[in-house]
C-alpha cells in the first residue's frame, strides 16, 4: 500500500536529509585534512629513507665537525685534525697567502 507523506513529514525528511548532507560534507572535510597528514609524513620518512640508502652507498654523509689547523711551513701544506678523533680530516697544499708568515709588531 502506498503511503502520502504530509507536509510536515516531508519537512521533516528534509531536514534529515540536509543534516546528513551536512555531516557527510564535514566528514569529507576531515578525511581531506587527515590525508593530507598522513600523507607529509609518509613523504618524509621517504626523504629520510632516501638520505639513508645515500649515506649506506656512499659510505659517508656530510657533517659539520670541530677540526684543528695545522700550517705545515717545511711541507708547505695544511692540514685539518678532527678534534673528537685526533685524525686527519683534510690536507691540502698551502696557498701563498698561507705561505706568508705574519710577523706580529709590538
Amino acid at each position: 500500500m502506498k503511503y502520502v507523506f504530509s507536509d510536515a513529514e516531508k519537512r521533516e525528511l528534509a531536514g534529515v536529509v540536509t543534516q546528513a548532507v551536512v555531516k557527510r560534507d564535514e566528514l569529507k572535510s576531515q578525511l581531506k585534512t587527515v590525508q593530507g597528514q598522513i600523507k607529509a609524513q609518509v613523504d618524509e620518512l621517504d626523504g629520510d629513507l632516501s638520505n639513508v640508502r645515500i649515506s649506506i652507498e656512499s659510505g659517508y654523509e656530510m657533517r659539520e665537525m670541530e677540526v684543528e689547523k695545522e700550517l705545515d711551513f717545511v711541507n708547505d701544506v695544511v692540514r685539518f685534525y678532527r678534534l673528537d678523533t685526533g685524525e686527519v680530516a683534510l690536507e691540502r697544499g698551502m696557498t701563498i697567502e698561507e705561505r706568508q708568515m705574519k710577523i706580529k709588531l709590538n
